[in-house]
């Protein structure tokens, strides 16, 4: 991440002084780790600006109702394998340096059966033997591609990957997603953009959403928190929430530490929506649909502002009932 990415993510904070500067910290210290992986800057994956999200959260009560299905898919069902990726880090004087980690990898399109999830694969599969020392990067440099906008979603940089996705969409019979459409600053327009019901409006709990962007398909990436409080309990989780349409060639991936860390469980919404639930109970939570049009994964960031996370079930849920997943078609 370089030190106008940092700039410009840390603009976009719209809070008080105290929470930009905290949420600032969080960016330097942690948040690519967090964050959805992508193409790292210097070689032939390049490092796009973190997400991030802040808001000054209000108190508000929310009680999950238990009820539980079987034979439901699993972390294994969307599961892309273990992937080395290159992790920024602060070196405390305004630098950065690079190193590498080995994690596990979920698909964000579907399950493994959906031809979402084989395209996305084969696309890993492809840039992992693609311009592997970066010298074909290096050679373009700063020159422009010409690169038609139509694969702004992808960070192509030669023909031969515009290639390659166009096979994808051929075999896969798939559509490219095409330049953003639009960022969004709020569920009403999120609504009227993505085609999608009021998303964030369901329970007792408070959920703001952040900020977001969205393509023409109304596949969309946004950014909020949730604050939930109960007997004894309080809780505030940062989260984003992807939305894939099911007949496009989307190729976000999400690293998710260790799979093994988790503890995972199904659970049905209060309005019926049956949902895979995970957690390693110390610094991520997920929330996944398979919805008749779309592909949801929910991933839970806990509290950005002091790094505080404690993700039981109980939490879970309370999060999980905080949205309203039968309004995404």
């Amino acid at each position: 991440m370089t030190n106008r990415e940092i700039r410009d993510a840390y603009g976009r904070i719209q809070p008080d002084d105290a929470a930009r500067e905290r949420m600032l910290r969080h960016i330097l210290s942690s948040a690519a780790a967090e964050r959805f992986p992508e193409r790292a800057a210097g070689s032939r994956r390049q490092v796009r600006a973190a997400l991030l999200a802040a808001a000054i959260l209000a108190a508000g009560l929310l009680v999950a109702s238990c009820c539980y299905v079987t034979d439901f898919f699993s972390l294994g069902s969307v599961g892309m394998g273990p992937q080395e990726i290159v992790l920024p880090a602060p070196n405390g004087d305004g630098s950065f340096s690079s190193s590498t980690a080995t994690v596990d990898m979920i698909s964000l399109q579907g399950l493994q059966d959906s031809p979402e999830f084989q395209a996305c694969a084969e696309w890993e599969a492809f840039l992992a033997g693609y311009d592997q020392d970066g010298s074909i990067l290096a050679a373009i440099g700063n020159n422009p591609t010409g690169i038609p906008g139509d694969y702004d979603a992808y960070l192509c940089y030669t023909r031969d990957m515009t290639d390659k996705l166009d096979q994808l969409c051929e075999k896969y019979g798939l559509a490219l997603l095409g330049p953003i459409a639009a960022d969004m600053e709020g569920p009403e327009d999120l609504s009227a953009r993505a085609g999608v019901g009021d998303v964030f409006s369901c329970g007792g709990g408070l959920n703001d959403m952040y900020w977001g962007y969205c393509y023409q398909d109304g596949t969309f990436l946004v950014e909020g928190g949730v604050f939930l409080a109960g007997p004894g309990w309080f809780s505030t989780l940062d989260y984003q929430f992807s939305r894939a349409r099911k007949g496009s060639l989307s190729t976000l991936v999400l690293n998710i530490g260790s799979a093994e860390d988790f503890d995972q469980w199904t659970y049905v919404t209060e309005n019926g929506v049956p949902l895979l639930l995970a957690a390693n109970g110390s610094s991520k939570g997920l929330v996944i649909a398979d919805r008749e049009e779309s592909f949801v994964v929910v991933n839970v960031l806990g509290d950005l502002s002091d790094g505080r996370v404690d993700l039981n079930r109980q939490t879970m849920e309370s999060f999980a009932e905080a949205f309203d997943f039968s309004a995404i078609p």
